[in-house]
């Protein structure tokens, strides 16, 4: 077995090793049972600055197709775009994911207003926002867009609340208050593949129009595009 580089959790001193104690492997497509701490491709070696054993994570070589597995995950749990996998590939990836983790009871999550009729309609009690989480269907219901740019009513937040950390009494836990830049990432990137479908549309109409075109807008296309094309 070749030499491995193994990162300190503790200290991040780099060392290489053939084995570490207490091997705990990556879950691949988290097909085995839910890891609740996350611990996966890491072991126990002695650590040179700590002077002690320090659990740590195995880096794997740049050729290893599995190199960036975990986060690779990550991505499909929160519903990013990915072509590689079926619905219902997705689907498993993003159940297991979000189990794997208590969930934050005073997060305010986005989610596209289509899925939310949709669950409502077919009698469910909970759907997905757009980060994946589980959320209840709203109360509250309101007629929108198949895909809204506004919040439903039951995801206003008073700015003096989002201030402090709140209190679960079920877990006895502490939680941050606020937005989930999950969701908002995860809408920001489909808006935008939207936007950048659109865009190709226009632009080859526009190309077709040219000779239409008044001389303040051909300078100031030319002078975009000739820029997106010298940048190659």
């Amino acid at each position: 077995m070749k030499p491995q580089q193994a990162l300190c959790c503790e200290c991040g001193m780099l060392r290489s090793c053939q084995r570490p104690r207490n091997h705990r492997r990556e879950n691949y497509w988290l097909a085995g049972p839910i890891d609740l701490d996350w611990h996966r491709e890491t072991g126990d070696l002695k650590c040179s600055e700590c002077g002690r054993v320090t659990t740590h994570a195995i880096i794997h070589p740049e050729t290893d197709t599995f190199r960036d597995h975990a986060e690779l995950l990550q991505l499909i749990g929160l519903r990013w775009h990915n072509g590689h996998f079926t619905d219902a590939q997705k689907a498993d990836i993003v159940s297991s994911y979000h189990s794997s983790f208590p969930a934050n009871p005073y997060m305010n999550h986005l989610w596209w207003k289509n899925e939310e009729n949709d669950a409502r309609e077919a009698g469910k009690t909970t759907f997905r926002a757009m980060c994946g989480a589980s959320i209840p269907v709203p109360t509250k219901h309101i007629k929108g867009r198949d895909v809204t740019d506004f919040r439903a009513p039951e995801q206003l937040t008073d700015p003096e609340v989002m201030e402090y950390e709140r209190l679960d009494p079920d877990t006895g836990t502490y939680w941050d208050v606020g937005d989930c830049v999950n969701c908002i990432r995860y809408r920001n990137d489909k808006l935008l593949r939207e936007r950048r479908k659109a865009l190709i549309r226009i632009l080859m109409n526009a190309a077709t129009k040219t000779d239409e075109l008044e001389a303040p807008l051909v300078n100031s296309l030319f002078d975009t595009l000739r820029g997106m094309a010298d940048s190659e």
